[in-house]
């Protein structure tokens, strides 16, 4: 088989691991993993090694991609620097697929690796039913005493839910149901009569703690800072050959790569007046230590300390969903998710 043939399996390979993970989610990518996309896109990752001020404008075109010009800008004045165009890059929603403006597929097998993770991360921040029963417990009905509210839940395509309050004491239906959509990603509920969004400040509050509680775990700058110091990196790293055995070492923030997805940072090494540096970037989903010349930075000490700050990272998260669980318990006991007839628990 010819290399180019090769290249065109190995490029229908991953297209086809794209759908099945894109079938299997039912969810779309949003704005900001479609930047943690093109940031570790091969563009995005050289201009911020050369040392480039990289920066995207970003936006959504008229097919529903979200489109990135990436400039090597620290200001974002286009006008001034309109020949600063790294390239402009589209992120189809559905596929997650990246492609230039000239229609070529950017893919590399670290892309691969992080679209399947941002469409399972995606999928964890959709509300679920017995979430969406409790969010409706928090909008008062005066005609419907609240010993006496029902609440009913049914899926309304991929993305809301459709609930329904009415009387469960009434023994006759009086008319006075109410119907609310729910936004599965922001928990905003709409009602279906009005059109208009449900407002009250105590609805608001809990509204936040459940988008909190579904939020994707990232990495703070100080615990990527300690990683990329910590002596199972520089271990690493030494290994890797890019710092020499006894160096003093030191780690300084990159600020002109702005970045959301990676903390960037330049490896200052050596005790004399004759200092170098290295350049890594810490994911802020992974911990994963990068460098442009030999890739992923491994080790079992360092995968250790890895995990164990994504860990820490999912702390808080892990303790919000616990008291929301608490506070919906009687409100969610029973809830299914029903998508058109069929049910299926959560």
């Amino acid at each position: 088989m010819t290399s180019c043939a090769l290249a065109r399996l190995a490029a229908l390979s991953a297209l086809l691991a794209v759908f099945a993970v894109k079938a299997a989610a039912q969810v779309k990518l949003g704005l900001e993993e479609a930047r943690a996309l093109v940031e570790h896109s091969p563009y995005f990752l050289g201009a911020a090694w050369r040392g480039e001020c990289v920066n995207d404008d970003a936006g959504l075109d008229r097919f529903g991609e979200a489109v990135f010009d990436l400039r090597a800008n620290c200001t974002l004045d286009w006008d001034e620097c309109g020949s600063c165009l790294i390239g402009v890059l589209s992120v189809d929603l559905e596929t997650g697929i990246i492609t230039t403006d000239g229609h070529e597929t950017v893919e590399t097998p670290e892309l691969v690796a992080l679209r399947r993770t941002l469409f399972g991360l995606r999928a964890a921040e959709l509300i679920r039913a017995p979430e969406a029963a409790c969010l409706l417990t928090k909008i008062p009905i005066p005609s419907i005493p609240a010993s006496c509210k029902g609440i009913s839940v049914e899926r309304d395509g991929d993305e809301k839910f459709l609930g329904t309050i009415q009387d469960a004491c009434a023994k006759f239906s009086q008319g006075g149901a109410r119907e609310f959509t729910i936004d599965r990603y922001t928990g905003l509920a709409t009602d279906v009569k009005t059109g208009a969004a449900y407002q009250d400040l105590t609805f608001w509050r809990f509204r936040e703690k459940l988008r909190s509680a579904h939020e994707t775990p990232m990495l703070t700058l100080q615990a990527a800072l300690r990683l990329a110091q910590s002596e199972a990196a520089v271990a690493a790293l030494t290994r890797a050959g890019l710092l020499n055995s006894g160096d003093c070492v030191a780690a300084v923030q990159v600020d002109r790569v702005k970045s959301v997805s990676e903390f960037w940072f330049d490896i200052w090494s050596g005790c004399g007046s004759e200092k170098r540096y290295i350049r890594i970037y810490v994911d802020r989903l992974s911990g994963a230590i990068w460098n442009f010349n030999t890739g992923n930075v491994e080790s079992p000490d360092l995968s250790r300390l890895q995990r164990a700050a994504v860990a820490e990272a999912k702390s808080p998260m892990a303790a919000v969903a616990a008291a929301i669980a608490k506070e919906c318990a009687a409100s969610s006991a029973g809830v299914k998710d029903q998508v058109k007839g069929r049910s299926r628990l959560q």
